[in-house]
Protein backbone atom coordinates (compact mmCIF):
# COMPACT_ATOMS: atom_id res chain seq x y z
CA UNK A 1 0.00 0.00 0.00
CA UNK A 2 2.81 2.25 0.99
CA UNK A 3 4.27 2.25 -2.83
CA UNK A 4 1.18 3.09 -4.23
CA UNK A 5 0.98 6.05 -1.78
CA UNK A 6 4.07 7.15 -2.73
CA UNK A 7 3.25 7.58 -6.58
CA UNK A 8 0.45 9.40 -5.96
CA UNK A 9 2.08 11.91 -4.28
CA UNK A 10 5.81 11.36 -3.27
CA UNK A 11 7.24 12.62 0.13
CA UNK A 12 9.22 15.66 -1.16
CA UNK A 13 5.77 16.66 -2.43
CA UNK A 14 5.10 20.10 -0.85
CA UNK A 15 8.88 20.82 0.69
CA UNK A 16 10.48 23.93 1.07
CA UNK A 17 13.02 23.38 -2.02
CA UNK A 18 12.89 27.32 -2.83
CA UNK A 19 15.29 29.65 -1.26
CA UNK A 20 14.78 33.53 -0.63
CA UNK A 21 17.61 35.68 0.55
CA UNK A 22 17.19 39.79 0.59
CA UNK A 23 19.36 41.14 -2.09
CA UNK A 24 22.75 41.91 -1.24
CA UNK A 25 22.65 45.40 -2.10
CA UNK A 26 19.94 46.11 -0.33
CA UNK A 27 19.97 48.35 2.85
CA UNK A 28 18.01 47.97 5.97
CA UNK A 29 14.05 47.35 4.51
CA UNK A 30 11.95 50.37 4.65
CA UNK A 31 8.37 51.04 4.58
CA UNK A 32 7.27 52.25 1.07
CA UNK A 33 10.87 51.25 -0.71
CA UNK A 34 11.10 48.69 -3.10
CA UNK A 35 12.57 45.54 -1.65
CA UNK A 36 14.37 43.00 -3.90
CA UNK A 37 14.62 39.55 -2.88
CA UNK A 38 16.59 36.65 -5.09
CA UNK A 39 15.25 33.68 -5.55
CA UNK A 40 17.58 30.27 -5.83
CA UNK A 41 15.74 27.05 -7.63
CA UNK A 42 18.81 24.54 -7.20
CA UNK A 43 17.16 22.14 -4.44
CA UNK A 44 14.38 21.35 -6.84
CA UNK A 45 16.60 20.35 -9.41
CA UNK A 46 16.51 18.49 -11.95
CA UNK A 47 12.92 18.47 -11.97
CA UNK A 48 12.99 21.91 -11.40
CA UNK A 49 9.52 24.42 -10.95
CA UNK A 50 6.86 24.58 -13.43
CA UNK A 51 4.88 27.87 -13.47
CA UNK A 52 2.64 29.52 -12.49
CA UNK A 53 4.04 30.05 -9.10
CA UNK A 54 2.34 32.95 -6.72
CA UNK A 55 4.05 35.36 -4.53
CA UNK A 56 2.24 36.73 -1.21
CA UNK A 57 3.19 39.11 1.11
CA UNK A 58 1.52 39.26 4.35
CA UNK A 59 2.17 42.62 6.03
CA UNK A 60 1.75 42.52 10.41
CA UNK A 61 -1.37 44.37 9.66
CA UNK A 62 -4.52 42.29 8.71
CA UNK A 63 -5.92 42.80 5.36
CA UNK A 64 -2.24 44.57 4.20
CA UNK A 65 -1.88 41.67 1.60
CA UNK A 66 -0.16 41.20 -1.59
CA UNK A 67 -0.41 39.00 -4.21
CA UNK A 68 1.16 37.95 -7.23
CA UNK A 69 1.17 35.28 -10.11
CA UNK A 70 3.72 34.45 -12.59
CA UNK A 71 3.70 32.56 -15.33
CA UNK A 72 7.00 32.06 -16.16
CA UNK A 73 10.08 31.57 -13.49
CA UNK A 74 11.29 34.65 -12.08
CA UNK A 75 14.61 34.86 -10.67
CA UNK A 76 14.04 38.00 -8.67
CA UNK A 77 10.80 38.90 -6.95
CA UNK A 78 10.06 42.74 -5.35
CA UNK A 79 7.45 43.90 -3.12
CA UNK A 80 6.84 47.45 -1.63
CA UNK A 81 5.86 47.41 1.66
CA UNK A 82 3.27 49.57 3.24
CA UNK A 83 3.70 49.76 6.40
CA UNK A 84 6.78 48.56 8.95
CA UNK A 85 6.97 45.15 10.90
CA UNK A 86 7.44 41.90 9.94
CA UNK A 87 6.38 40.53 6.20
CA UNK A 88 6.34 36.92 5.63
CA UNK A 89 6.87 36.41 1.72
CA UNK A 90 6.04 33.20 0.54
CA UNK A 91 6.90 31.84 -3.01
CA UNK A 92 4.44 28.84 -3.91
CA UNK A 93 4.24 26.56 -6.98
CA UNK A 94 0.85 25.71 -7.81
CA UNK A 95 0.82 22.84 -9.30
CA UNK A 96 3.66 20.12 -10.17
CA UNK A 97 5.03 19.84 -6.88
CA UNK A 98 3.81 22.63 -4.62
CA UNK A 99 7.30 23.65 -3.79
CA UNK A 100 7.70 26.87 -1.84
CA UNK A 101 10.05 29.34 -0.22
CA UNK A 102 9.36 31.65 3.00
CA UNK A 103 10.97 35.01 4.39
CA UNK A 104 10.40 36.58 6.91
CA UNK A 105 11.58 40.34 6.34
CA UNK A 106 11.86 42.88 9.26
CA UNK A 107 10.90 46.12 7.48
CA UNK A 108 11.41 49.69 9.16
CA UNK A 109 9.40 52.37 9.69
CA UNK A 110 5.38 52.33 11.59
CA UNK A 111 2.34 50.15 11.12
CA UNK A 112 -0.63 50.94 10.12
CA UNK A 113 -3.41 52.14 12.79
CA UNK A 114 -6.26 49.48 12.76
Amino acid sequence: MTAIVELIEPSYVGEDRIRLTLDDTSESPKAFDSILINVDYSATLPQGVVPPLVMTVAAPTQGNFQERIFRRVPKTLTFRPREGGEHLVTLRECWHNRWVGILLVQVLGDRIQE
